[in-house]
């Protein structure tokens, strides 16, 4: 019933929906028959746009255990009994920007008005997951974090990854926060699968993904410039 009115009202609702690990539905039984389904469907799409990785409930569905979602916690920095996968849930990123990719790709011409008015508040709101295939230096690492806490602050809703270290190839590095509150660094005793890729979702206000990714481009270049003067420095007293 509120659902659509809320979103365009209140910037807050919407980072709510973007913060969430779970969200239900309530009130479908106070539409009209004739309108529950496209009215849930057109809202859950709104919601899937701001969180690909959300669980999506009715709060009247018979499978739905209260007691079950009360008792769900994040991950446990170092909780080996956690499955990061799941926490993490990269792949639901990952699968919707492939299909946004795809949308974009086969339909230029689309009629943008709708997709605008939907983001009257949503538009300032970036979910994405940073994937690199090479393992990451500590000292780029390093930086990251302190760039991110210097530079987007309260502008970063949530930040949560699994890190390939190059000095530590064996074991992933956890990483996870909101706003200008970082955890500290922990480590897993074991890669989770076979995938040692690093995988970092972000969920920023006010900046989009290109932002992110110079960003970290530069603090690339930074941290090789750093390392390359580092081993000269060590040549020269050798």
């Amino acid at each position: 019933m509120n659902g659509p009115g809320t979103l365009d009202k209140h910037i807050e609702s919407v980072r709510q929906v973007a913060l969430a690990d779970h969200i239900l539905i309530t009130k479908l039984d106070m539409l009209a028959p004739d309108q529950a389904q496209p009215t849930e469907a057109a809202l859950i799409e709104r919601l899937r746009r701001l969180n690909p990785a959300a669980q999506i409930s009715r709060i009247n569905e018979t499978s739905l255990s209260i007691a079950g979602l009360l008792r769900s916690d994040n991950l446990a920095p170092g909780d080996t009994r956690a499955d990061v996968r799941t926490w993490l849930n990269a792949a639901a990123y990952e699968k919707r920007d492939d299909h946004q990719h795809r949308d974009h790709a086969h339909t230029p011409g689309d009629n943008c008005a709708d997709h605008d008015h939907h983001h009257l508040h949503d538009r300032d709101i970036a979910s994405f997951c940073f994937v690199r295939d090479k393992p990451i230096p500590s000292e780029a690492l390093r930086l990251l974090l302190d760039a991110l806490q210097q530079n987007l602050g309260a502008n970063l809703l949530r930040v949560k990854g699994l890190i390939n270290v190059a000095e530590e190839p064996d074991r992933p590095a956890v990483i996870q926060g909101a706003q200008h509150l970082l955890h500290n660094l922990t480590w897993l005793e074991r890669w989770p699968d076979e995938d040692r890729r690093s995988k970092i979702v972000f969920i920023t206000q006010g900046f989009d993904r290109s932002d992110v990714e110079s960003m970290i481009e530069l603090l690339d270049r930074v941290a090789a410039r750093t390392a390359a003067a580092r081993a000269r420095a060590q040549d020269s007293q050798r």
